[in-house]
């Protein structure tokens, strides 16, 4: 098994909010949002690029409505048992908040020499 993972461009409907909403929509982009989809061996192999992209759209076309849309952006197969780097994510960032720390502490001490120097 495979994620068919789909990334949407995700936007909302400005207009709907206004008082005198004339039934012409006002689409602001909001971001991505990202869906995913079970797929197997045998459909990702025979499935046809076009014909994939198609129900996509389609699929994103039915979860819109008048207040948001979803329209495809990006797509991708992935191993459906991804690899954890949480473990590793957390050793590098408290890595890079000791650096950071150590970073502020010593434009700290210079500027306190810069003001005696002054003074």
């Amino acid at each position: 098994m495979y994620q068919l993972r789909i990334a949407a461009k995700y936007s909302e409907n400005y207009a709907l909010h206004n008082k005198d909403y004339d039934g012409v929509p006002y689409w602001k982009p909001k971001g991505i949002v990202e869906f995913v989809v079970e797929v197997s061996d045998t459909q990702r192999m025979v499935m046809d690029i076009n014909e994939m992209e198609y129900i996509m759209e389609k699929m994103l076309a039915d979860q819109s409505n008048a207040y948001c849309k979803y329209e495809l952006a990006d797509y991708n197969f992935c191993d459906d048992k991804p690899k954890d780097l949480t473990k590793q994510f957390m050793v590098e960032f408290e890595a890079r908040m000791v650096v950071n720390e150590q970073h502020a502490k010593d434009s700290k001490e210079e500027d306190d020499q810069l003001r005696h120097a002054i003074d």
